[in-house]
């Protein structure tokens, strides 16, 4: 009997026949595994090296003794602490499986196909997948030549369609940031129905830069601000996937009509806990961010390799001549991942997350073997 082949393609919403999706960074394992290679550092996804904190490993037991038990949808004891620690209602809080599935979430809650989000040019390439995924148009906005969010450039593209414009800051794969005086005079000229969707996955890196806006107290003026904040980076559990947005309670209230029940699992919301009250372990996090930052900083310079000076946890250089897609390839046969963000249309270009001294090391060694 002949069998009968289903296609796919005729079922499926036009928007997700022509879906692009996110490609991640290689996986350690996969790559030991087809090279043979026992040493493997991974710098392409601006994880945090450093680990996870000894505290939070110590309540690993403890918390999964309730694995039996479905998690608190609503996340009500990480919300109490975060609402503590920034000031801010518990009603303003919404949680998800990671900041991609905050970003996915806005685009289910406010996008229609006649809508248009606003994305910079080189910015996170999970923005133009929440409007396409609903069949919204994204419009590009350039850069400026330092690859800055060009703010002037977002503003001149609004028409009457737009309604959510998402910012990096500090953007990435760039790692520039926008600063407080230039985002408030845009804010002012931004009419309030837009939604500004301010994207900080890299905030605790980047906080400390004295002109680095912030965007909790210019959320009690622009209630249109939505901040977006991850434990991925710093924290270090990217593993568990965890996110959170802060806005205005209205808004929280119809995210949450959309958002799945239990999407944060109980071991995400127990260990962000524990990771929060680790102080000394963000400390050294830090310290040694910056640390290997400029260290990475002195040995571009000695080869002679162009980089922008970043306010994040990676750094993107020029791949010269050879482009981001041959050093990527050329240093994954020596056991090192970085990023190639041809994605990001930036093909001259590479991307290096701040490693341990060893990984930062190693990866200066690889690099300077390919420009002999």
């Amino acid at each position: 009997m002949l069998k009968k082949k289903l296609n796919v393609n005729k079922l499926l919403r036009k928007e997700v026949l022509n879906f692009e999706p996110y490609i991640p960074g290689k996986p350690i394992d996969e790559l030991k595994r087809e090279l043979g290679l026992k040493n493997i550092y991974k710098l392409a996804s601006n994880e945090n090296s450093f680990g996870v904190s000894q505290k939070v490993i110590a309540n690993i037991p403890k918390i999964i003794k309730n694995l039996n038990r479905y998690p608190d949808s609503n996340c009500y004891i990480l919300r109490k602490a975060l609402s503590k620690k920034f000031n801010i209602p518990e009603k303003n809080f919404v949680f998800g499986n990671g900041s991609d599935e905050i970003i996915e979430l806005l685009g289910k809650t406010f996008l229609n196909q006649s809508d248009e989000i606003i994305v910079s040019k080189h910015s996170f390439v999970s923005y133009k997948m929440s409007a396409a995924v609903m069949g919204a148009k994204t419009k590009i906005a350039k850069m400026t030549k330092d690859l800055v969010v060009d703010l002037n450039a977002i503003f001149e593209q609004i028409t009457d369609n737009t309604k959510l414009i998402f910012i990096g800051n500090p953007n990435n794969p760039t790692g520039t940031y926008i600063k407080r005086d230039d985002f408030i005079k845009f804010m002012e000229k931004i009419p309030s129905n837009i939604l500004v969707f301010m994207d900080e996955a890299y905030y605790e890196f980047a906080k400390n830069n004295s002109d680095y806006p912030d965007s909790l107290e210019l959320q009690k003026k622009y209630q249109n601000i939505l901040v977006s904040r991850t434990f991925s980076k710093l924290f270090a559990l990217a593993g568990l996937r965890l996110g959170y947005m802060i806005a205005t309670e209205n808004v929280i209230k119809a995210v949450n009509k959309i958002r799945l029940p239990f999407n944060v699992n109980i071991i995400a919301q127990n260990i962000a806990i524990e990771a929060l009250k680790d102080e000394e372990h963000i400390k050294k996090t830090l310290a040694m961010v910056e640390y290997g930052k400029k260290f990475l900083y002195s040995e571009f310079e000695k080869l002679g390799i162009k980089y922008f000076k970043t306010a994040g946890n990676f750094i993107l250089f020029d791949a010269g001549k050879k482009g981001g897609k041959r050093i990527f390839l050329e240093l994954l046969n020596k056991g090192i991942i970085i990023r190639a963000v041809d994605e990001y249309d930036l093909k001259k270009y590479a991307r290096v997350s701040v490693g341990t001294k060893t990984e930062n090391e190693n990866f200066i060694k690889a690099l300077t073997h390919l420009y002999e």
